[in-house]
């Protein structure tokens, strides 16, 4: 009797194992999650003023936006599912005092300085989510885009 159920076990043993010897796991569907393992997000700085503007951001020095361009401030990479929540992830290493200042002539005061406090203040502001446009560009790339134009520049 021990033998025949033994004899029985390596029979069902060796069917299973041949079954899936080519891929052991892939009896999981792993079809469920379709959320990517990571996104690459980009934050993306745009210049539609029609004027060369320069601009600093935290401690990145003084950099030179050519009208109609845009320039990327930040990346990361996150966890598919956390893209949507993922805005706040390029604010959360920089302390109150970084904002972005932006300037006509670089030789000159700020036209516009944003700040992070003001993040709740009516009107555009760089550190509201609101004043951001989001590009879900692909499965594991994503964009945020802040659009600065003259008016906000007035």
């Amino acid at each position: 009797m021990f033998r025949k159920r033994t004899t029985l076990f390596r029979i069902v043993l060796s069917l299973l194992v041949s079954q899936t010897a080519c891929d052991p796991f892939g009896w999981i569907d792993t079809t469920k999650d379709s959320h990517p393992e990571r996104c690459d997000i980009v934050w993306l700085l745009r210049n539609d003023s029609g004027r060369a503007l320069s601009f600093e951001f935290a401690d990145f020095g003084l950099h030179l936006l050519p009208a109609g361009q845009s320039t990327e401030i930040m990346c990361t990479a996150v966890r598919g599912s956390d893209v949507e929540k993922s805005f706040y992830a390029v604010f959360d290493y920089r302390p109150l005092s970084h904002p972005l200042s932006v300037y006509i002539d670089a030789d000159s005061a700020p036209a516009k300085v944003w700040t992070l406090r003001e993040r709740n203040e009516p009107g555009k502001q760089f550190y509201n989510r609101d004043s951001w446009t989001f590009d879900r560009a692909g499965a594991e790339t994503a964009v945020w885009t802040f659009t600065v134009t003259a008016a906000d520049l007035e």
